[in-house]
């Protein structure tokens, strides 16, 4: 998994660690953040400095 692309951190209203599913045609920029329980699905792109969380009280 590429370093841009991570689990959602373990917290006091989120005890469980869930990491995102990316499709093997998706395409993740570098310089994008791809954090926690999230979906993205065939041929998406996402693009420089953008930001998908799923993270926050999943």
């Amino acid at each position: 998994m590429p370093e841009n692309v991570e689990a959602s951190p373990i917290t006091s209203w989120n005890p469980e660690s869930k990491h995102p599913h990316i499709d093997e045609t998706a395409y993740v920029h570098p310089q994008a953040t791809v954090i926690g329980a999230v979906s993205i699905g065939e041929k998406v792109l996402v693009a420089p400095y953008a930001s998908i969380r799923g993270d926050e009280g999943v």
